[in-house]
């Protein structure tokens, strides 16, 4: 695996890969309004603190993340997906993070990183759990979607 450019010519491949807003939400926090299109996508890694990636196997795209540069040392892990959903909780998830954490190391310098993740995906949590993050923070109203909380945890790792 590794990770590989994200340019224009793949902002229909990642709306592609976000089914339905459930998923949305939950991929994008609230980024991202439903349905997403690629001018939302456009837009938003126009800015020169944003580094998209997708993540190519075997000659395949599987996965997106995304890299957000907070300071020189400081950087976040945003819309992290794969592709398949059956490779969800897989090896597949923590290497794809690995990868990107390396990199924010390796060509950043970043020291610390930093991501936000909603409560109930309890998948992720445990996979960030298991890389070396510490949950900083939980805050219960973070998001309402049709008349429930979706709560945030705050969570980072130095390196």
């Amino acid at each position: 695996m590794k990770l590989i450019p994200f340019t224009p010519d793949d902002y229909t491949l990642l709306v592609g890969w976000i089914p339905d807003e459930v998923s949305n939400l939950q991929w994008s926090g609230a980024l991202y309004e439903w349905p997403l299109t690629t001018e939302q996508i456009k837009h938003h890694v126009q800015s020169k603190n944003v580094t998209p990636f997708l993540v190519e196997s075997k000659g395949k795209q599987v996965g997106f993340v995304e890299l957000i540069r907070e300071s020189d040392e400081v950087y976040r892990l945003c819309r992290v997906l794969i592709a398949n959903q059956a490779a969800r909780g897989s090896r597949v998830e923590k290497e794809l993070l690995q990868m990107a954490i390396d990199h924010a190391q390796s060509q950043f310098g970043a020291k610390k990183i930093k991501l936000s993740v909603f409560e109930q995906n309890i998948q992720a949590i445990k996979c960030y759990l298991s890389l070396g993050f510490k949950i900083t923070a939980s805050e219960k109203k973070f998001h309402k979607f049709k008349g429930q909380w979706w709560p945030l945890l705050r969570m980072e790792m130095a390196l």
